[in-house]
This record gives C-alpha cells, sequence and structure tokens, in this order.
C-alpha cells in the first residue's frame, strides 16, 4: 500500500470499469498534485511504483519556481507549458477568488468558459495522450493540486481508454473526498462572507476542490461538438480508431 498523504491527491486510475467490460490495469497510469509538495519518504514510495515517466501540466513559471524533484529511473516529458487562452484572463490567486458581487460572477462565468476550452485542443494533453499511445508507462501525471489540469487529462485518459462517462464523473469528483479537510477549513473561515454572496461560494469550492458542475460542463462541450467521444478524440488528439483500439488493448483487461 502507498503511503501518500491524501491531500496530495495521488491515485492510481487503474482497476475502473470500460464500456465493454473490462477494466483498466492497474500501476500503470497515476495521477498526483505536485511532486514538490512531496516528502523524502512519499518520495520512496513513488519511487517503489516503477515510474518510468512523469508528465508535469503546470505552467513554465510554476514548473521554474518549484520544480519537480527527480525521481530514480523517471523520465520527465518535456512540453511547452500550454497555457488555454481562457485561462490568461483569470486571476487564480486568493485575491482573484475571493471576489464577491459583479466580480464573483464574471470571475465564474471566466472559469466556466476555461473549463469548456481546457479540453479542446491542448497541445499538452495531445502530448500527454500521444506518449501514452506510445507505451510510455508507468506514467505520473500532475498539476499543482492535481485536480483541474490534471482532472481534465484523466477525463481524457479515461475517455480514451473505453470508460463510460458516468465512472470518468467518479473519478473527477473523487478529488473532493482528498481535499475534504480543506474545504471544510475555508468554509468555517469564510462562513460568514459566503453567506452574503451567491457566487463566492462556488468560487471558493473551485479554489479548493472540484465542481461537479464543470467537470459535466466539459463532457457536454464534446457532445454539443462531436457525435461521440471517439470522433473527438480524433479529431482533437489525433486517435483515430486503430490508435483507441491498441491503447484499449494495451492498457484494459
Amino acid at each position: 500500500m502507498v503511503l501518500i498523504r491524501k491531500e496530495l491527491n495521488f491515485r492510481d486510475l487503474g482497476g475502473y470499469p470500460t464500456a465493454d467490460g473490462r477494466h483498466v490495469r492497474k500501476g500503470l497510469f497515476f495521477r498526483s498534485g505536485g511532486l514538490y509538495r512531496m516528502s523524502e519518504q512519499e518520495l520512496e514510495e513513488i519511487s517503489a511504483l516503477n515510474i518510468r515517466y512523469i508528465m508535469d501540466l503546470r505552467a513554465d513559471w510554476q514548473r521554474r519556481r518549484k520544480p519537480d524533484p527527480e525521481i530514480s529511473g523517471a523520465q520527465q516529458i518535456e512540453h511547452t507549458g500550454y497555457v488555454p487562452e481562457a485561462a490568461m484572463r483569470i486571476d487564480f490567486s486568493p485575491a482573484g477568488m475571493h471576489q464577491t458581487g459583479d466580480e464573483a460572477k464574471e470571475q465564474f462565468d471566466k472559469l466556466e468558459l476555461y473549463y469548456k476550452e481546457i479540453i479542446f485542443g491542448n497541445l499538452d494533453f495531445r502530448l500527454f495522450l500521444d506518449s501514452v499511445a506510445e507505451g510510455k508507462v508507468p506514467i505520473i501525471f500532475h498539476c499543482a493540486s492535481g485536480k483541474d489540469r490534471t482532472g481534465a487529462a484523466a477525463i481524457l485518459l479515461l475517455l480514451a481508454l473505453g470508460v463510460d462517462e458516468e465512472t470518468v464523473m467518479e473519478d473527477y469528483i473523487l478529488s473532493n473526498e482528498y481535499y475534504e479537510e480543506t474545504i471544510n477549513q475555508v468554509f468555517m473561515q469564510m462562513y460568514e462572507e459566503a453567506l452574503k454572496d451567491d457566487y463566492l461560494p462556488s468560487l471558493l469550492w473551485i479554489e479548493n476542490g472540484v465542481m461537479e458542475f464543470f467537470g459535466r460542463s466539459m463532457l457536454e462541450e464534446i457532445h454539443k461538438q462531436y457525435d461521440s467521444f471517439d470522433e473527438f478524440l480524433s479529431a482533437e488528439y489525433g486517435l483515430d480508431a486503430e490508435k483507441l483500439r491498441k491503447m484499449r488493448n494495451m492498457y484494459t483487461e
């Protein structure tokens, strides 16, 4: 059993059932919060998992400020630090996420657009999925908190492996269980302010956990633009029917 603190949002995506009756293989795909937050003991636990690749989904400036620690035998997958255009218009700092009134509504609307946009044509997600298709596993993929960019990447990976959308959503909102203590503390601290504003509670939840509404909005946006998830994965990420078949044969059992 891997002894990683719950608040690091670390978990194996193996075991999820697929639509054709198989299951995602265990020990290949790990999602996590920032590895720089891990203790030496936790990093030793990670090393014991035989990790061969690490995909750090943070922006360039975040990686420079707090680089990932080295994990023996693991190769970092280099990427551009792609940031969706919608994200550039959002203040993710506490000042931005603790706004009230009209500013809070405007922030919420920007966040909704960001979540819808992040899964379309994302250069780093494409590199991540290409790496998986090439057999670059076992792999850890992470951002800072392991819930937003990592959550979106996990949605794409699980869809590519044939996991149904309700199960995909269960994994997405599971982050709230890992961050339950943090979420509760924040709402206790800001209880009075949150009572007085329609949008501040949502912003606080997004800051410290994930909202099912935004997870489902990502899937709904795919449905609006494509007839199927497989069509979406082919058009946006180059995973045609043959590549998806190979991935599902490699990574499910």
